[in-house]
């Protein structure tokens, strides 16, 4: 498989590593370098923001504090004990921390209250400041009164602060000292009725839990009657042992049911009509009868044999005795056959009479297993049942002695000193400064505040620009090879006319090293075979591939390779002005079948460079570009020259790039900075691979130089190392590098799409 490179590209160097042109693409990931370029990028604009936020906060400070000061005054009541000490705890009883930290809640809830707000209103000290006598109506202060009162706890303390501030620097500790005072004579009047209330209603819960404790006792009495449970465990031995012995009698009786039945399966598999076993036939012989036509049967071959030595066989003795012999010995053989068959059938059903025993049996011992069992659950339920209900009386004793505790505990608070010791710590006084605004807390928020604003904007602006600006944009967006970058010939600092003609006029000019480190790329994308017909196109119009595709023609030929430039454009043709020399008939004319390629391809002042022009422009070119005129003009031009460049229309445009890739050895994507969006080039890419081109990839074209942007620091690198060592070395260049003095004489080359 064909290699591709990626490169960095620089002015100064490009670093390459192969590729594979088909794998899988993946979008490079946004590095911290990329977004510390961002920032110096947009620097000026995070200045701005910056200062500009920077210079509102310090205005806005100070009007605020000119027009809208704020003075504030603080007063502190803690809540020293919830638990009074008794008269006879000499140590103390240490308060619960979650019940103090309830009661400080309670009190801040106290102290906001309407009820305490309304009489504090009405204190003279309150009615004489000017913050009261602003207000229309004694309603609208109240409002105002609950709306600005701070009150809240002390994080980590037993303090409850209450705070208010007001524009005046003498009204704001008389509000708040009123409604401290007022507070504590609420206090006064509800802390005995509170404590008692809470004594009854702990009576109350008191009673609960010990009618919920006898209900209990009495429910674990009556189960224990119904279940048994004083001799509970005994049972539970007991029905243990049983089952245990239940279930080894049934694992016996289990094998013994299967051996009876292997030993039925045997003599059932015999079946009736099957041969006699040799023990069933042993047992025959013993038979009495058997026994007694034995004996007559020796008895008769006794007689014959004696009876032979005195006749012959012919005799009617003889004749006699053996057919009484043949009768006897047959008789016989019946008679074992017939006992033999009916032992068989007596053993058949003497095996599964066992077979029926045992498995009886096995069904005996499974129903008394099932019942053992049955009854080890119930013991056990009810022990469980039993454990449950002791807990629960265990739970419900404990919580009737907490709340019994409890109880006598606030019974001898309440005769002794009811309700929680809340003293006042501190009385509001008179504040020394304003509260707000104040200058450090402002700008330590507003400068990093406008930092982090300015370049939140920047990075915004940044993710919201979609065009491919960057070397970086197209790595990471199109994951497609960089062959080379080509600066803005705005920032270049030779003089150059026109970009088509970069190579040619301005041999040492950065731009022209640019597109000759494009053709050090492309030579080491693939080996040469694989790339003489070159398709040059672009996403769009404007994006400067004619311009690439000329300058690429040109510094390959330079490199002494035999070069063939093709205007396959037919909607917008662009060679023939580049080159003026070139024949007017061209393409068009070869694919109609009107010329050969010899005859419509012109030379120009590089002797190793030839321009095919687009001719006169066709009616139907993607039907000439598929034809086979094309195939064959292909093949002839592979054979003629050692490069084919052809500069193709925009893909995104026409379908005649698309026709051209697939028969091609791969195509060159050209794309504009700051005018190709990152779609674009994405829909580029996809089109051609849909129809299997082979990219080899991206030119990225008119790249600034600007600050923040790529070059700078190059260009300067490149032309001082160039004005050091003109110095040392003779300044000569190959005939081919020269510029084309009548081109420079005619009308200049206007790529339309550069």
């Amino acid at each position: 498989m064909s290699t591709l490179t990626t490169n960095t590209a620089t002015a100064g160097s490009l670093t390459t590593q192969p590729v594979d042109a088909f794998a899988p693409r993946a979008a490079a990931g946004m590095s911290p370098i990329d977004l510390l370029k961002i920032i110096r990028r947009r620097i000026v604009l995070i200045l701005i923001i910056w200062f500009l936020f920077i210079g509102v906060t310090v205005g806005g400070t100070y009007l605020w504090a000119r027009y809208y000061p704020s003075f504030r005054a603080d007063a502190y009541v803690q809540v020293t004990s919830p638990n009074p000490n008794l008269p006879f705890d000499i140590a103390g009883t240490p308060a619960n921390q979650d019940l103090i930290e309830r009661y400080v809640r309670d009190e801040t809830v106290r102290l906001k209250s309407e009820q305490i707000l309304s009489e504090a209103i009405n204190d003279p000290l309150l009615r004489e400041t000017q913050w009261f006598q602003s207000f229309e109506t004694v309603d609208k202060a109240l409002l105002e009164l609950e709306d600005k009162l701070g009150v809240g706890a002390v994080h980590g303390s037993s303090f409850v602060r209450a705070s208010f501030a007001t524009r005046s620097k003498d009204d704001c500790h008389k509000i708040v000292n009123a409604v401290v005072n007022q507070y504590f004579d609420e206090i006064g009047r509800t802390s005995q009725n509170q404590f008692r209330q809470q004594v009854s209603s702990f009576k109350l819960e008191v009673e609960g839990v010990r009618r919920l404790l006898t209900d209990k006792i009495n429910e674990i009495r009556e189960f224990q009657k119904q279940a048994g449970i004083p001799g509970m465990t005994e049972r539970v031995n007991a029905v243990g042992q049983r089952l245990i012995q239940t279930v080894m009698a049934v694992v016996e009786a289990q094998e013994d049911k299967l051996a009876a039945k292997a030993i039925y399966d045997s003599y059932t598999a015999m079946g009736s009509g099957s041969a006699i076993s040799p023990e069933i036939m042993a047992m025959v012989e013993f038979e009495p009868r058997i026994a007694q036509q034995q004996n007559r049967l020796l008895a008769l071959q006794e007689e014959l044999g004696v009876r032979q030595e005195g006749f012959g066989q012919d005799h009617r003795i003889i004749k006699d005795l053996t057919l009484r012999i043949a009768m006897v010995s047959e008789e016989l053989q019946r008679t074992r056959h017939l006992r033999a068959e009916e032992m068989q059938k007596q053993q058949i059903e003497q095996v599964s009479r066992m077979y029926s025993a045992a498995l009886e049996k096995e069904v005996r011992l499974r129903d008394e297993l099932a019942e053992a069992q049955a009854r080890q659950r119930e013991l056990d339920e009810n022990l469980a049942r039993y454990d449950a209900l002791k807990e629960e009386q265990r739970i419900l004793e404990e919580e009737f002695q907490r709340v019994s505790t409890h109880t006598r505990d606030l019974e001898i608070v309440l005769r002794t000193q009811p309700g929680p010791r809340i003293t006042l710590a501190a009385r509001a006084v008179p504040p020394r400064e304003r509260s707000s605004p104040k200058w450090m807390l402002n700008l330590a928020a507003g400068i990093p505040l406008g930092l982090m604003l300015g370049v939140g904007l920047a990075f915004l602006l940044e993710f919201l620009d979609t065009s491919v600006r960057t070397p970086r944009d197209v790595a990471r967006h199109t994951s497609l090879p960089l062959l080379g970058v080509v600066p803005i010939l705005d920032d270049e600092e030779v003089a150059i006319d026109d970009i088509e003609v970069a190579t040619r006029t301005a041999p040492n000019s950065m731009v022209a090293e640019c597109f000759r480190q494009i053709r050090t790329n492309l030579f080491f994308a693939s080996p040469a075979e694989n790339q003489k017909a070159l398709l040059v196109t672009s996403p769009g119009p404007e994006d400067g591939k004619t311009a690439v595709a000329i300058n690429l023609a040109v510094t390959i030929a330079q490199s002494g390779r035999r070069v063939l430039l093709v205007d396959a454009n037919f909607r917008r043709p662009a060679l023939h002005r580049a080159f003026t020399n070139a024949k007017r008939e061209g393409l068009s004319n070869i694919l109609i079948g009107q010329r050969q390629l010899q005859d419509v391809a012109s030379p120009t002042d590089l002797p190793q460079l030839d321009v095919l022009t687009a001719g006169p422009i066709p009616p139907n070119p993607a039907e000439l570009l598929s034809s086979r005129y094309m195939r064959e003009l292909l093949a002839r031009a592979r054979e003629t020259y050692d490069q084919v460049i052809i500069d193709g229309p925009p893909v995104l445009l026409v379908s005649d790039p698309l026709v051209l890739a697939n028969i091609l050895d791969g195509a060159i994507i050209v794309c504009r900075a700051k005018s190709n969006s990152r779609g674009a080039v994405l829909r580029t890419r996809d089109q051609l691979d849909q129809v299997r081109a082979r990219i080899l990839g991206v030119v990225l074209n008119a790249v600034e130089t600007a600050p923040g942007g790529y070059y700078r620091r190059q260009y300067r690198a490149f032309y001082d190392y160039l004005s050091d060592e003109g110095e040392q070395a003779p300044q000569a260049e190959l005939p081919a590098e020269q510029p084309d003095q009548d081109h420079k004489a005619g009308p200049p080359a206007n790529d339309a799409e550069s």
